[in-house]
């Protein structure tokens, strides 16, 4: 059967083809395959022929008469997939095999349902995806119309590989950083990085007390009740240099300090708590903070601050944070406290979650090897605490091809030839 066509990739453009037609756009069932395109704890329902990278929007069966699910119709936006809570009836619950009675989409996680009470045991919410975001540790979020989901992770995610805060593995479009004057500012690093390429480098050269602080989500934003931080940090320069790791959240901060100072808890610019012990100097440490409002969650029973370092318990306090819920602040960074020093500072490998991960940071400390892309504590050790998504994972779907595939035979193609039209 002769095809003209104006281009093909690299064939001569109005040039007649011959081939068949290997089938038209018809609903098409996938029982279980690896998801596509895994990045930090999202993927797609298969990998779009015509947009590579993209998901197949999810359809509402097979053959020739199926259609694309439409939101507002089929699904309503922040509902779950199931029939509770008002939500559609459409998320499939077996980890392999054919779906069940109008069932239309499935995933799976290191061989179980993602619904499943001795798995995950999340729920599916359908969601706009556009712009990402991140569910709470109890949910798994689906995008019908991009063939896209999200399941449990950080709302922050930064390898330090780029200074485009906005744009880092898990980030905001609001995200940015700043430093006081006189500061060099922010640099990307090569010379040390715990993981990859690069680090952030903060160095000063002046006689003022100076700081760079990145805000994850903007200067508008205001730190949940309860929230995790992991970072790795390296003090480059020893002996009397006076460096701070800090974190500053409603008013609130602390202090990892290095020097003559100490290191501290601060609630609304009063000392609280502190500790003189240096920390370590042209080493890697662990940075892990928990933070919870009410006191209830923390390793010790009325604790609202914990600040661990290399996987110990190094500062605490069961103070009340203070204006907590009426200040829009949230930034970590790295400070200069002293003149004169000069002191050359590294972070790396940022991560918050807006929940208590774990009271226990030895899962991200990992006896100082850390691990570089952990998700949550949800997925187990056996993947490096990242979900398992292919081979024993994976998602199943119903979906509708954009328009027909033709299969051209033609010497000048280099044989058989298939594409989406």
């Amino acid at each position: 059967m002769p095809f003209k066509v104006k281009s093909l990739g690299n064939q001569n453009a109005d040039t007649t083809y011959t081939g068949s037609w290997s089938g038209l756009s018809v609903g098409t069932e996938v029982q279980l395959e690896d998801a596509s395109n895994i990045i930090a704890g999202n993927g797609n329902f298969g990998d779009k022929i015509s947009s590579p990278g993209e998901g197949y929007p999810l359809a509402d069966g097979t053959g020739s008469s199926a259609n694309i699910l439409v939101e507002g119709t089929d699904y309503n936006n922040d509902e779950y997939l199931d029939s509770t809570s008002g939500g559609v009836d459409i998320y499939d619950d077996g980890a392999s095999g054919a779906f069940s009675l109008n069932k239309i989409v499935r995933i799976v996680e290191n061989g179980k349902n993602i619904t499943d009470g001795t798995g995950l045991g999340l729920r599916v919410k359908a969601k706009d995806l556009t712009y990402g975001g991140t569910p709470p540790k109890t949910e798994c979020w689906v995008d019908p119309a991009l063939g896209k989901f999200i399941l449990p992770r950080p709302i922050h995610f930064n390898k330090c590989e780029t200074l485009d805060i906005a744009n880092v593995e898990i980030g905001n479009a609001a995200g940015m950083y700043e430093y006081s004057a006189g500061t060099t500012g922010l640099l990307l690093n090569t010379a040390e990085a715990k993981f990859g390429t690069h680090s952030y480098h903060f160095y000063v050269g002046t006689s003022t007390i100076r700081d760079v602080r990145i805000y994850p989500f903007g200067k508008s934003y205001r730190a949940p009740d309860q929230f995790t931080y992991s970072a790795w940090a390296y003090v480059r320069s020893g002996g009397t240099y006076r460096p701070r790791f800090t974190l500053g959240f409603n008013g609130s901060d602390l202090w990892y300090t290095r020097g003559d100072t100490t290191s501290r808890i601060n609630i609304m610019g009063a000392t609280d708590a502190e500790d003189g012990t240096d920390i370590p100097s042209i080493a890697w440490m662990h940075l892990y903070v928990i933070v919870d409002k009410t006191g209830t969650q923390l390793g010790t029973a009325g604790n609202t601050v914990e600040m661990y370092l290399d996987g110990a318990l190094f500062l605490s306090t069961n103070s009340t944070l203070t204006n907590y819920d009426s200040i829009d602040d949230f930034w970590y960074g790295m400070q200069d406290p002293t003149a004169n020093y000069d002191p050359s500072m590294v972070l790396d490998n940022v991560k918050v979650w807006d929940h208590i991960v774990a009271t226990d940071p030895a899962w991200e400390y990992n006896s100082g090897s850390g691990r570089e892309n952990a998700m949550h504590t949800i997925y187990g050790s056996g993947n490096d605490y990242t979900p398992v998504l292919s081979t024993t994972g994976g998602v199943g779907y119903y979906y509708k091809p954009a328009g027909s595939v033709v299969v051209l035979d033609e010497a000048d193609a280099g044989g058989k030839l298939s594409w989406s039209i």
